[in-house]
């Protein structure tokens, strides 16, 4: 298991015996009610629905998909991790260094969105 931070601080794991560390608990996000297995796009967080898988510590866990394989290796597994902060405060680490957090805000429609 390690972090890829060339492509944006995603887990990336040789198979998916990963998943057993990952705590099984519902997503803790104002209005959304998803538990793992289930789809989400997190209000507009991702471009379309992916895995809610668990948390790990602070992490929500989404399951991106399995990396393309080379020559050389295999792909990996790869899972994006971002931070859960509040309820309605969420933020990823796109390198070391940085981080990038946002706010639930809803809007003239009365839709949740993250900005």
């Amino acid at each position: 298991m390690r972090v890829d931070s060339v492509q944006g601080n995603y887990l990336v794991t040789s198979s998916r015996n990963v998943e057993s560390r990952f705590e099984k608990v519902k997503l803790d996000i104002e209005g959304l009610d998803v538990m793992p297995g289930q789809l989400t796009d997190l209000y507009g967080w991702f471009t379309e629905p992916i895995e809610y898988m668990g948390m790990l510590d602070e992490f929500a866990v989404f399951y991106l998909g399995k990396g393309d394989s080379t020559l050389f290796e295999d792909g990996g597994e790869y899972y994006d991790l971002t931070m859960i902060i509040t309820s309605t405060r969420i933020g990823k680490s796109y390198k070391p260094g940085t981080f990038r957090d946002v706010h639930l805000k809803k809007n003239e429609k009365g839709e949740y969105r993250f900005l």
